[in-house]
């Protein structure tokens, strides 16, 4: 439904975005994550029309939209501070956008019922943005951004503002919203668990580009290269010293890596902590952090290498600062990062 290919910006010599190319898909929901600076709202503002691209092009159902004007294109774009007009009530805000196209009266009313039954706003048409809670502004926000039926919603950052406790109450309704109303949905967020609720794809982007895209699942199980990894909180990250028949020599000992890498993720859900003797791969443990139902446990090899997992209520009680232990790895949470290239050969030769 929408392709974006070889999109480039800069900023006088700073390049924002380098070569980017995207396709979304009929009522496939794609988050952009990224760290604040990737270029994640720079690539929505040119989807808007709110921006040029200094090369490259936009295309909806394979027709170029770059010299189509703003209002023209049919997308809907609802922003972090969600830009209510507080002078207002609700139901003139939503029918904002309908005004605007001149949309008849009765057919305005239409859909403005229709979408705050959506947001599950039903009765609030003249109340006052003034006495609406944060999770209300941004239901009628949305509202508004569905009201116009756009082909293409665009979200950045909408939970932003929230506090936590209502964020994550408000991003599986999001999700069911815009599912419902079967809207192809770009989101901008740089929260990972909120881009694994809501999304259908994500993509990763770093430094203008994007690193990885592929499902919620993949993502976080098969992280393609070092720096999704560690965006995504996974830090048990080891080097490769050598490389040949399908293992890799590392500073823990040699393990499976089905590729050529330079390093390997090992997953904290693939990695367990059992008394010394049960596993050849002994291991200090340095940090034990109580989090209710688990702990949270930092260990440390003899080279060096400090990891982190998740254990049990019983591991941890026994799994002290101080203790020695052992580390069993299952080969399925080894995982290679990075591109083959300028990385060791098969014969460990860089």
């Amino acid at each position: 439904m929408l392709t974006i290919h070889n999109l480039h910006r800069s900023f006088g010599t700073l390049p924002v975005l380098r070569g980017i190319d995207l396709t979304l898909n009929e009522a496939e929901i794609i988050c952009l994550l990224g760290p604040s600076g990737c270029g994640k709202t720079t690539l929505l503002r040119i989807i808007a029309g709110l921006e040029t691209a200094d090369v490259g092009d936009v295309r909806i159902d394979g027709v170029s939209i770059k010299d189509t004007p703003v209002h023209e294109r049919g997308f809907g774009l609802m922003f972090q501070d969600f830009a209510l007009f507080p002078h207002l009530d609700v139901a003139d805000n939503v029918a904002f956008g309908l005004k605007m196209r001149h949309v008849a009266a009765n057919e305005q009313q239409r859909r403005v019922a229709e979408a705050l039954e959506r947001v599950n706003l039903s009765g609030f048409d003249k109340r006052s943005i003034a006495t609406l809670s944060g999770g209300e502004r941004q239901r009628v926000a949305l509202a508004r951004s569905l009201a116009p039926q756009p082909r293409l919603l665009m979200l950045d950052e909408p939970l932003g503002s929230l506090d936590a406790a209502l964020r994550d109450e408000l991003i599986v309704d999001l999700r069911a919203i815009i599912k419902n109303a079967g809207l192809t949905t770009l989101y901008v967020t740089h929260d990972q668990r909120e881009s694994f609720a809501i999304a259908d794809r994500i993509a990763v982007m770093n430094a203008g580009k994007i690193e990885q895209i592929d499902t919620p699942t993949v993502i976080y199980q098969k992280p393609a290269t070092e720096f999704v990894a560690r965006f995504l909180g996974l830090q048990n990250i080891v080097p490769v010293i050598e490389y040949a028949n399908d293992k890799a020599s590392t500073p823990l000992g040699v393990l499976p890596a089905p590729t050529l890498t330079g390093s390997l993720l090992l997953h904290p859900d693939g990695l367990r902590l059992v008394k010394p003797g049960e596993s050849e791969l002994t291991v200090e443990v340095e940090e034990s952090i109580f989090q209710g139902s688990s702990y949270r446990v930092r260990v440390r090899h003899a080279s060096g290498t400090r990891l982190t997992l998740s254990v049990s209520a019983a591991t941890g009680a026994w799994a002290t600062v101080g203790t020695s232990a052992a580390l069993q790895i299952d080969p399925s949470a080894v995982t290679t990062l990075g591109d083959a290239a300028n990385l060791p050969n098969k014969n460990g030769q860089s």
